[in-house]
Formats: structure tokens, sequence, C-alpha cells
């Protein structure tokens, strides 16, 4: 095996991966769908506000899942965020979000972790194609 065929698989095989993550993510999102409904709607119940993009996110189905939790996620995890220049969100949604559950959470966290897995192995293939073209082509 020489390194061209070694650089064809292995740009190949990020790609395969990167399709299967994707499709677990997805699949696994549709498996807790009914927990993330419920939970959306008891935070709205609360009166806390959405960030922009969970809130257009929640409008586009399967195709901004990432979106969908990663707002969630960041309170759990007490990140500084803000809903403009001027107006933080409020402490009160920090404090909801981490009064949850494990059950209630712990999978929007292991998704996040999956979505971050796929971004690095999608930059790790990008960069190898980019080589490969650029060297062997």
């Amino acid at each position: 095996m020489n390194l061209y065929d070694l650089f064809m698989y292995a740009c190949i095989i990020l790609l395969f991966l990167v399709g299967f993550f994707n499709i677990y993510a997805a699949w696994y999102f549709r498996k807790h769908k009914s927990c993330y409904d419920a939970f959306l709607v008891e935070y709205k119940r609360g009166g806390f506000q959405l960030d922009l993009s969970t809130n257009v996110a929640s409008y586009l189905g399967g195709y901004a899942n990432y979106q969908k939790i990663v707002f969630f996620v960041n309170l759990k995890e007490g990140r500084e965020m803000k809903f403009s220049q001027s107006e933080l969100v409020h402490k009160e949604a920090y404090d909801f979000v981490k009064m949850q559950p494990d059950a209630v959470t712990k999978w929007m966290v292991k998704l996040l972790k999956i979505y971050r897995v796929t971004y690095l192995i999608t930059i790790a293939w990008a960069m190898m194609t980019a080589f490969f073209i650029y060297k062997f082509n």
C-alpha cells in the first residue's frame, strides 16, 4: 500500500464515519424527541425565554437538532449567555435546567458530544481530502 492508497482509503473511511455519526445522532434525537418536547413545554411554562437559534430550530424539524439542544446544555453547564448585547439569560433559567433530573438532560449532553465528534471527523475528512487533492492530483 502506498501513500496515495492510504490517503484515499482514509478519506473514504472518514466520509462513511461522518455519515454514520450524523444518522446515529438523528436517530438518537428522534428516540428522545418526546422527552425534549416535554422539557421544552415545561421550560416555556416557566416563563423563560428561548434564544433565537433554539426558537427557529424548533420549526426546522430534524435539520437543526444541534441548535435545539446546545442552548440547554450551555444552561446546564452554567455558561454565561446573552439574548441580546445588553440582556443576559436570567439566572432562573439556569437554575431551572440545573434542577432537572439527569434523565431529562443527560441525553442532551451525550448528543452534544456525538455532534462534536462528528464535527471533528468532518474537519479531519476535509483536511485529508484537501491534502489528497493538492498532493496527488
